[in-house]
């Protein structure tokens, strides 16, 4: 635990604004939940140097010198946060600021749980857990994003394109979870953002040099997919969606003769089995297919241009066919995303199994993370990997 003279933080209550949906112009920040995946009752959180300012929002003010602070503790006590400072008590609050002298956060919650943020903070008391929301700078976050997404060790090049095809994403997608009181989570529904503790002198650069880069297509933004093994062809969006018809997002061969870009991907090639049993209680959980009481069979129906599987048909007591995307869900939610980790697969029965041989890794659509990375090693610039990715689409600075 940090000692007395870490502590650096301004504390201003306030509420939670809406984010803006500006499609425009790239915004300056973004409000990220943060920690999104722990259900926190208590927290504490400090920063290095200056001093703690506390606002009650009647013009009333407290300020601890950074000698005499320690570590910010916050405690759910009913509907509200109780905030202490050592064993000085700031009072109770729905939602608080935090503001630190250097920008930079550390929160701590149960267990081994440590992040690094930047920008401030808002905490507020929300269903018996704290909501942590940042408020960040557009580059600071893409800092954090670009390694977590592509990977910290990624050629220059590829974390190059990441970033300004996760900046892309930001201004098509910004206000998402308005709903909720910010623009995005930190899990991969949204951008997977860990914090400053992700962030790389490499990817950071990547960010810097693209600043105000987005990839757009006849003067619009683009929108912006990405997975992370094609296994050699990336998937028409249509096919996997229907309802996502871009023409910049129609798949592409992604190989150098017979290599695929991604062949360093371990998830290249892979394999899943299951019982009929298991198989159809994990397809049982979602009703589209539900196989009733009793599996007997899965089948591919139909085959995209890419070799995937666009659709399965189900054999059982009830007869259900769907989309290889509705299918690779519906197992995935009920066993885990490492199950079937693609539609791009052949089904085979090996004692009393069903197994499913793949390839791929992810929906297939846009850029192939680990085929960039290839591209990059095979001397491709950034703007090569996204024109190779997005036909059509081109980097244009905003």
């Amino acid at each position: 635990m940090h000692h007395a003279g870490l502590l650096a933080l301004s504390l201003f209550l306030t509420v939670l604004g809406q984010a803006s949906s500006s499609g425009v112009a790239l915004p300056d920040s973004v409000d990220v939940r943060v920690l999104s995946k722990y259900q926190l009752r208590n927290l504490e959180c400090f920063s290095p140097g200056g001093e703690v300012v506390l606002s009650n929002g009647n013009g009333e003010r407290k300020s601890l010198p950074a000698s005499g602070c320690r570590p910010l503790r916050a405690v759910v006590v009913g509907t509200k946060l109780r905030l202490a400072a050592g064993p000085q008590s700031l009072g109770s609050f729905e939602r608080v600021r935090l503001r630190a002298g250097d920008g930079l956060f550390v929160i701590r919650g149960g267990g081994r749980l440590s992040r690094k943020y930047r920008g401030s903070l808002f905490l507020e008391s929300e269903a018996g857990g704290i909501k942590v929301v940042s408020r960040v700078a557009l580059n600071d976050y893409l800092k954090g994003v670009v390694p977590s997404e592509m990977g910290s060790g990624a050629p220059y090049e590829a974390s190059k394109a990441q970033a300004v095809l996760a900046r892309t994403w930001v201004l098509v997608r910004l206000g998402r979870h308005r709903g909720g009181g910010y623009d995005f989570c930190d899990l991969t529904h949204c951008q997977s953002y860990q914090g400053a503790d992700w962030e790389r002198p490499s990817s950071s650069l990547a960010v810097d040099s693209t600043s105000g880069e987005i990839a757009t297509y006849e003067g619009e933004p683009i929108e912006v997919f990405y997975h992370s093994t094609c296994g050699g062809h990336t998937a028409n969006a249509e096919e996997i969606w229907g309802n996502v018809k871009e023409p910049y997002l129609g798949g592409i061969a992604d190989s150098a003769g017979r290599r695929a870009y991604c062949q360093g991907s371990e998830h290249m090639r892979w394999r899943f089995a299951a019982t009929l049993g298991k198989l159809r209680s994990a397809l049982a959980k979602t009703p589209e297919t539900n196989p009733g009481k009793v599996l007997r069979d899965v089948k591919p129906a139909a085959y995209e241009q890419s070799g995937r599987v666009s659709r399965v048909k189900i054999i059982g007591s009830l007869q259900k066919e769907v989309s290889g995307e509705v299918f690779r869900t519906a197992v995935c939610r009920a066993l885990g995303w490492n199950t079937v980790k693609s539609t791009w697969f052949t089904v085979h029965r090996q004692k009393g199994q069903i197994v499913l041989v793949g390839r791929g890794f992810g929906h297939g659509v846009g850029m192939c993370q680990w085929g960039a990375k290839g591209r990059a090693l095979a001397g491709q610039s950034y703007r090569q990997i996204i024109e190779a990715y997005y036909p059509g689409a081109k980097v244009e600075k905003r």
